[in-house]
């Protein structure tokens, strides 16, 4: 089957060889080269774009994750302070019941 149309291809691939020497059998040229180009600006553009919106993404959770600490901060904060009362008034009835049971044994001293 060496019919016109295998002489025909095998001159188009001569001719295209010979416009293009420094290119390999199999490698995109004309057309199919700018389509190729346009593809590869497709995704390194859709690239961009994931990234950029991942940038975003990370930059609002990171956000989010900064108002949470110092909610949780504020929140010890207040539990310290609160703890740190507490103790205080502790300490206060711990030392009126020290006076109560004082009194209380003078007390029943004397009575005795």
């Amino acid at each position: 089957m060496s019919g016109p149309s295998v002489r025909v291809k095998a001159t188009k691939k001569a001719h295209e060889a010979a416009e293009n020497p420094g290119a390999l059998p199999g490698t995109p040229t004309g057309s199919t080269q700018l389509t190729l180009s346009a593809f590869n600006d497709g995704m390194a553009q859709m690239k961009t774009d994931i990234c950029g919106k991942m940038d975003s993404v990370v930059d609002s959770l990171r956000a989010e994750i900064t108002l949470v600490r110092e909610g949780a901060q504020e929140s010890l904060n207040n539990l310290q302070a609160t703890s740190t009362a507490h103790e205080a008034r502790l300490v206060e009835v711990e030392k009126c019941a020290a006076f109560c049971d004082n009194t209380a044994t003078e007390l029943l001293t004397k009575f005795d």
